[in-house]
């Protein structure tokens, strides 16, 4: 096999500038977890008001809530040792 395991957690490194198919694995599916959705509502007033609906954590909220950018889904890739 072509990628090394790491020592102090038994997850998986695929060496820089390596595919997952470049290390043995075959990919077989494909999944996109939708972690929130944002909402833009207009208000009275004539602004925009933003709602973040899903799955947030209050840390992700904070971050949101200064302006920062944060992951709307995470890629999730299934595959098998060829």
């Amino acid at each position: 096999m072509n990628y090394q395991t790491c020592s102090h957690c038994g997850k998986w490194k695929i060496p820089e500038g390596k595919t997952i198919n470049d290390v043995g694995f075959k990919i077989i599916d494909y999944h996109r977890a939708i972690l929130f959705k944002t909402h833009e509502q207009h208000t009275l007033t004539g602004s925009t008001k933003k709602e973040y609906r899903g799955r947030l954590s209050f840390f992700k909220r904070l971050s949101l809530a200064k302006g920062n950018l944060a992951s709307e889904w995470e890629d999730i890739l299934i595959g098998v040792r060829t």
